[in-house]
């Protein structure tokens, strides 16, 4: 018997919206800084794969502080090689 509810990984009319919505914002940002700890895992591999398959350069936090931000940005190639234009 059914209780009603769609499974854990169903796409709800709710999730598809707020994929939307994360896609959209991921997709008008020149740089993505994605906190792990402060959004769900599906938002966190929604976040992943938009910027893998679309090249947006994404730094991935697991806490917020100033240093982690720093690391994350010291990280990133430079924009050139980031776009190709070597």
């Amino acid at each position: 018997m059914s209780s009603g509810r769609s499974s854990p990984g169903a796409a709800t009319p709710l999730r598809r919206r707020a994929a939307a919505r994360a896609a959209a914002a991921c997709g008008a940002a020149d740089l993505v800084v994605c906190q792990a700890g402060c959004i769900s895992h599906n938002a966190y591999w929604l976040v992943k794969d938009h910027c893998k398959r679309t090249g947006k350069r994404c730094i991935y936090l697991e806490r917020p502080s100033a240093a982690g931000f720093a690391r994350g940005l010291a990280g990133l190639p430079p924009v050139e090689t980031a776009l190709g234009e070597e």
